[in-house]
């Protein structure tokens, strides 16, 4: 998926960008300063509505407590306490006065005495008027209050009036005889509401209601509770009485009563001044971005009529006109970056031409070059170029030799192993290594080759380097066969040697055997004659003859090694594992390969038995180990034998190796092998020796 504006060219992406710069910058500072303002107005809003409420709820304990004092004044006339204390019938006269003196305004509506007893004994109101309460809901002052007491009681909704009580104590001797009880009813016009509204502003409401919740009113009617009851009793609330009209509102109680104010403030009206301030913002935003796109577009045109005057050069250069240069007439960047176009240019131009030279040079190296060369194709295979020595060497005319795949140049049975080759991943200069190559006359060639990756005419190929090394290889392998004669000779010569040996070793062991018998003669005879007194000596002399001979009948033994059967291999080095740890305690296990009889012969067998007592007296006399491990296994061309034991051992790089050691390494290299040590001071030795068993007079060709 191509990124957005890339199909736009410079001139039209810069002023795109510049006014989407200078968008997101307005929308931000905008919104960032609308909220800041926002804010602010609520926070003002907010401490205005807390400080109005609390007025408002002082300016309204100061109504109730004048309520209270009049009422009470009242209460404590002698008249009235007069009537109290005869029961209504003293002092009724100026009693009945008294009492419509206290309504005579159209807001005191009813006025009423009750006894100690809360009974009903006097009751002034106005035409129409009946407030009929519940004593004990109207009757809030206890009777161990103080004397002098007195209290607004709760609003009371009859009809769509709203009434409340003012209550004060009558007391004679500081005693209480009764209570006066004043009926207001609260009056609001709408007009007066609206004047209060105006001159507390931001859209205000007052509401007063009782604290218990149960009545509430909007000082003209009973309405329905503000949420703020509802959801906090104190603080700052924000809520909606309608969809369109979200309000924050604070609640206080009135002193002196059981009344609660509430004041609402229109959120609307207090964020009046932000949304203005937003508004503003936005006329402004939109005058800077018509202008950045005016100054964007005067920069766009400034910056790409210089690029576009590149691009035209770049273009020209391209299609091989290096003549076209770039005017410079400025100094800032563009005039710096002109500058240096014009100078790579020239560069290039020098360039062309020394590239032109070499790829000369390079054809005429090619072309003339005495070993076999050509190209292929690393997609096709197909030969894309070739030069003169390929095309001499392997019989093709150019045109032929370019007609052709690079699997016709392998006999058939090589092209599947040469197909594999190439479909592996192969980059840089690499050793393909020796092939059998196809000339046009069918002969078979042996090829040394050498394979390059390049890059020809814009296409990846690979260049060929074939060097013909058939007669190199026929050389080597008749060296081959004359040393394998040579060490035949020697094998063979080495061979009746031992046989030589063998004979003189077992003519040896002839003689010791008759010295035996003979010994043993003699000491028959003398117990036959009964000489007592020589029987002793004899017997001694004997026993130490016939011991020494056994002794030397046991060592010519184990060098004549029976030369045919596995078994007698495998009886001998046990034979010898045996006398070892009945002598020095140590454990030799032996481990014997199935054998090839075919390929083992005689002095093989000889010489093996030989190494495994020699490097076995090594560890006996030096190694201190308690373990040997000797393993001995014929694979398709050779013997491996395998010396281990966990003695102290020893460094390789610091000690010489023993007289045993250098035996055993001549051993080996006499039939062409190879032996390795491995060892480390306190880790033990393990001997490695292979020897071959017969020798090929074959060359195989090598492939990498």
């Amino acid at each position: 998926m191509k990124p957005p504006f890339s199909r736009l060219s410079i001139r039209q992406r810069l002023p795109l960008l510049i006014c989407l710069l200078l968008v997101i910058i307005i929308l931000i500072y905008g919104f960032t300063s609308y909220i800041g303002v926002k804010k602010a107005a609520l926070k003002t809003g907010y401490d205005r509505l807390k400080t109005l409420t609390e007025q408002l709820s002082t300016m309204l304990s100061g109504n109730t407590r004048t309520f209270i004092s009049t009422t009470h004044t009242a209460a404590n006339k002698p008249a009235i306490k007069k009537y109290i204390l005869s029961n209504g019938k003293d002092s009724a006269d100026e009693v009945s006065k008294l009492l419509n003196e206290l309504r005579k305004d159209t807001v005191n509506v009813q006025v009423e005495l009750r006894n100690l007893d809360k009974i009903q004994i006097f009751n002034s109101a106005k035409e129409g008027v009946n407030i009929n309460v519940s004593l004990d809901s109207l009757l809030f002052i206890k009777s161990y209050a103080k004397l002098d007491s007195g209290r607004v009681g709760k609003l009371y909704a009859i009809g769509n009036l709203i009434y409340y009580p003012t209550m004060a104590t009558i007391t004679e001797q500081n005693k209480l005889i009764g209570y006066l009880i004043r009926w207001r009813r609260m009056t609001a016009t709408p007009k007066a509401l609206e004047q209060l509204s105006q001159l507390i502003g931001t859209g205000a409401k007052l509401y007063i209601g009782n604290a218990d919740g149960k009545l509430w009113t909007d000082m003209m009617k009973p309405v329905s509770a503000p949420p703020v009851y509802k959801q906090h009793k104190s603080g700052i609330t924000e809520y909606a009485r309608s969809k369109d009209s979200p309000v924050i509102a604070s609640m206080h109680p009135i002193a002196n009563s059981k009344w609660l104010v509430v004041v609402e403030l229109s959120k609307k009206k207090i964020t009046e001044h932000a949304s203005r301030f937003l508004y503003w913002l936005i006329i402004v935003g939109v005058i800077l971005l018509i202008v950045g796109i005016f100054i964007a577009w005067l920069m766009s045109r400034n910056i790409s009529d210089p690029l576009r005057n590149l691009t035209t050069a770049a273009s020209a250069i391209a299609a091989g006109n290096y003549s076209s240069l770039v005017q410079v007439n400025r100094s800032d960047e563009l005039g710096k970056l002109a500058l240096a176009f014009n100078t790579m240019t020239s560069q290039v131009k020098k360039s062309q031409d020394a590239l032109e030279k070499k790829a000369q040079k390079y054809k005429l190296l090619f072309e003339k070059n005495p070993m076999p060369m050509w190209i292929i194709s690393k997609s096709t295979l197909d030969v894309i170029d070739v030069n003169e020595a390929a095309i001499s060497h392997y019989g093709y005319s150019r045109e032929e030799f370019l007609k052709l795949n690079a699997k016709e140049l392998r006999p058939e049975e090589d092209i599947e192993k040469y197909l594999e080759h190439t479909s592996k991943a192969i980059q840089g200069t690499t050793r393909s290594g020796t092939w059998r190559h196809k000339k046009k006359d069918g002969t078979i060639i042996m090829v040394d080759v050498i394979a390059d990756d390049i890059i020809f005419k814009d296409n990846p190929a690979r260049l060929i380097l074939a060097n013909d090394v058939t007669e190199k290889l026929k050389a080597e392998a008749e060296l081959s066969r004359q040393f394998f004669l040579r060490q035949k000779l020697i094998t063979e010569t080495t061979m009746q040697a031992q046989e030589k040996e063998r004979e003189e070793i077992g003519k040896e062991l002839h003689d010791n055997i008759n010295q035996l018998l003979a010994a043993s003669k003699l000491y028959l005879e003398i117990v036959l004659t009964g000489k007592q007194e020589s029987l002793m000596e004899a017997a001694k002399k004997s026993y130490e003859n016939v011991n020494l001979a056994i002794n030397e009948i046991r060592q010519l033994s184990k060098q004549l090694v029976p030369p045919i059967l596995e078994e007698t291999l495998t009886s001998a080095i046990k034979d010898l594992a045996g006398e070892i740890q009945s002598a020095s305690g140590i454990l030799i296990k032996i481990e014997i390969e199935k054998f090839e009889e075919a390929l083992i012969n005689e002095n093989l067998k000889l010489i093996i038995y030989r190494i495994v007592q020699e490097q076995v007296n090594n560890i006996v006399k030096h190694s201190r180990a308690k373990n040997v491990t000797i393993k001995i296994e014929t694979k398709f061309d050779e013997v491996a034998l395998t010396i281990a034991d966990d003695g102290v051992g020893f460094d390789t790089n610091k000690r010489s190796r023993g007289i045993g050691l250098r035996n055993i390494a001549s051993r080996v290299g006499f039939y062409s092998g190879t032996m390795n040590i491995e060892s480390q001071p306190g880790k033990g030795c393990t001997l490695e020796a292979s020897i071959p068993l017969k020798q090929e007079d074959n060359i195989s060709a090598s492939s990498a």
